[in-house]
């Protein structure tokens, strides 16, 4: 359902003349249990990017459970010709994924970005729109 649903959607897009980028989902911690929360983090400005606020997970761990629907985005993707936007190089480096990056929490909650995380991702997002926009 999810890969026809998705493949009508780009190809109405596109038969409007636009180019598409689909975007893979980030990690997300809410396997393995427990759910990540920013409670965990300590409310002190001075340790915000602490290892109290840091989850560690290996990226095999959140392939197995993200994986089934990243397949579905890219094989859209292969048979559309749409582009795909993956930003787990940026969230896993080293093959772990991780809830703070160069002191900077990345989420607000398990699932979603923090707002300075989702500005850090501008310069990914507009080369993807170049390089779709190039085909």
């Amino acid at each position: 359902m999810l890969s026809s649903g998705l493949e009508s959607t780009v190809e109405l897009i596109q038969s409007y003349g636009h180019s598409v980028v689909l975007v893979q989902s980030v990690p997300t911690y809410r396997n393995p249990l427990p759910i990540w929360t920013t409670d965990a983090c300590v409310t002190a400005v001075s340790s915000l990017g602490s290892l109290e606020c840091d989850r560690r997970v290996p990226e095999s761990v959140i392939n197995s459970v993200q994986g089934p629907t990243a397949d579905v985005i890219d094989g859209v993707a292969a048979r559309s010709g749409a582009q795909v936007l993956d930003l787990r190089p940026r969230f896993c480096p080293n093959g772990i994924c991780s809830t703070v990056q160069d002191g900077v929490i990345q989420y607000f909650d398990s699932a979603h970005l923090t707002a300075e995380a989702s500005r850090n991702l501008q310069g990914e997002f507009v080369e993807a729109l170049r390089s779709a926009r190039g085909k």
